[in-house]
Formats: structure tokens, sequence, C-alpha cells
């Protein structure tokens, strides 16, 4: 439900606590989904880890259940903030071992050499933003939420 508004300055302030709302509620679960479906495509199926157990990947190198694992496509690992208009997605998941670099990073970026697949980058971001773009889920999302607000048609 919406307030009535008096001036174009409430208006705005009203309309951006409904945003952050969608944003915080409809919208970061389709962008930790993208994500998630990165990380499958972009890390799990390039290759078997034959030094650790990989977390969240079933007996064929791809990815499983991999929710309560603590692993990258953990969705319970990625956080995220709104503000202002603003979604941020961050996935925090730890590294099984003390590297000195956050997990994310050390798969996106590489691990500084590149003697065996897995330390080789596998830039699993720019897929999810990608993927975002071409289907615009997020986009969909957002006016869905807005237009449980403020009814459907109202919203373009």
């Amino acid at each position: 439900m919406t307030k009535p508004c008096n001036n174009l300055k409430e208006l705005e302030v009203e309309i951006m606590k409904h945003v952050n709302r969608v944003l915080n509620k409809n919208v970061a679960p389709v962008v930790k989904e993208s994500i998630q479906s990165a990380v499958s495509s972009e890390v799990y199926s390039k290759g078997i880890p034959e030094w650790y157990d990989r977390r969240g990947g079933n007996k064929y190198g791809g990815m499983g259940e991999p929710k309560g694992t603590g692993s990258l496509a953990d969705v319970d690992q990625m956080h995220h903030t709104v503000n202002g208009g603003t979604l941020i997605v961050t996935d925090d998941a730890e590294p099984s071992a003390p590297w000195g670099k956050r997990l994310d990073e050390a798969i996106s970026y590489g691990y500084g050499y590149e003697e065996a697949w897995y330390e080789v980058a596998r830039p699993f971001f720019p897929e999810a933003i990608e993927d975002l773009k071409s289907s615009k889920a997020h986009v969909e999302a957002l006016k869905d939420g807005l237009e449980d607000i403020f009814g459907k048609g109202n919203v373009r």
C-alpha cells in the first residue's frame, strides 16, 4: 500500500521505498539463480577435481544440489544489499583452505599460474551478467514486483 504524497520529493521517496523492497524480495533471488547457473557452466563443467571433494558437486563433476554446502554455487553463501535502487550481490563462499584470496576471486581470475585446468580463470560473473542481459529476467522480476504494488499495467 502506498501513502498519499503531497509533492514530487515525497513521491520519489515512496517509489524508491517500493523499488528497494522489490529488489530485495523479487530481483535478488533471480540474480542469485543466474550466478548459480553461471557457476555450473563456467566452473563445475570445466573439469573434475582430483585432490579434493567439490562442495555442491555430483559424482560426474557437474553441479549437484549445492544448497547448504557452503560452495560457490550455494545461494546461502550469496549475500545482497539494496540501497537507493541499487542491488549488489556477492558470492561469499569461503575457500576450503586459506589462500589469501576470496574464493570467487580465485575462481574468476585464476590462481596466478596455469599448470592445471582448475588454476585457469573461470569467470562466472560475466557469464551471469550476459545471461541477465539476454534474458531480462531481473527486469521482469522488478516489473512483476512493482505491478504487485501499483497494479497490472501501471509499470512500464
